[in-house]
């Protein structure tokens, strides 16, 4: 295990057994924020610990849900590195019971990641990242490293978090694959999912947040999946997170050699694929 896994998980293990607490108390304190998504005790509590525990390892700015957000001015010049995360990604799943949250934490330097790691409460699993480093699974005490590059076509494993929203998403891959398995799910386990060979593609159309994929972008990376975004309407290899607002735009992530350069740009360029 590398140093920063050392550091992080036992702190990350340690906020999800306190914010499981109340998560079995169904006390959860839920209010609306200004964006109209759910925030609980336990978000702040998890991000409390995390803030105090990541400036001990490197001691740089924080990007987090439930911090005020610094201004572009200053976050632009955060190139020597800072951390983002997520205390809980998916609080409207923590809100219901229905497992399909997690954390997620990541170092970038120079506005792109450069070590992540995402924990899962329910599975007790962790999924660690390293630039250059491979994706590790970590289960109990033993490591294993995650690679997917085999073509999956029989069917096409499709994961979908917002079905009204991939109907012409949809429609372009079963013009290339007419068996499609359609799966949904959410928060960033889905792309643990595709990293772990269970589902091959993902596509994403509406605004996201640099906390909602900047974790989970370098665990795919590292499982040498391929992410597409755009910027400035070109397609660029991976997600910008250095811009004004900290919004994604429409980003793919799919096994390599999946679907043909064509079709990516006309899924993430074509304005019915991304309003």
């Amino acid at each position: 295990m590398n140093s920063l896994d050392k550091q992080l998980l036992p702190v990350m293990k340690y906020a999800w057994e306190e914010i499981m607490k109340i998560y079995d108390s169904w006390d959860f304190d839920a209010n609306q924020k200004d964006d109209w998504s759910p925030v609980t005790r336990a978000d702040k509590l998890a991000n409390a610990i995390l803030s105090e525990a990541v400036i001990k390892v490197f001691d740089s700015p924080i990007l987090s849900e439930e911090d005020i957000m610094p201004s572009f001015e200053e976050r632009s010049k955060w190139t020597g590195g800072y951390w983002v995360f997520d205390p809980i990604d998916g609080t409207r799943g923590f809100l219901n019971k229905n497992w399909e949250f997690c954390i997620c934490v990541s170092y970038m330097v120079n506005h792109r990641p450069v070590y992540a790691v995402i924990y899962d409460p329910q599975k007790q699993v962790f999924y660690s990242a390293e630039k250059w480093k491979w994706t590790k699974m970590h289960v109990d005490e033993k490591r294993s490293s995650l690679m997917t590059w085999d073509i999956q076509t029989a069917p096409l494993r499709f994961l979908n978090s917002r079905p009204e929203g991939h109907a012409s998403i949809k429609k372009e891959l079963s013009n290339i694959y007419p068996d499609i398995k359609e799966t949904r799910m959410f928060s960033a386990l889905k792309f643990t999912s595709i990293a772990k060979d269970e589902a091959d593609f993902f596509m994403q159309n509406r605004a996201t947040h640099y906390r909602d994929t900047s974790a989970w972008e370098l665990i795919a990376q590292e499982s040498w999946l391929n992410v597409f975004s755009t910027h400035n309407w070109d397609i660029t290899n991976g997600i910008n997170y250095n811009t004004p607002a900290t919004l994604n735009n429409a980003f793919i992530v799919t096994k390599p050699w999946l679907i043909s350069d064509a079709l990516i740009e006309n899924l993430l360029l074509d304005p019915k694929h991304v309003s």
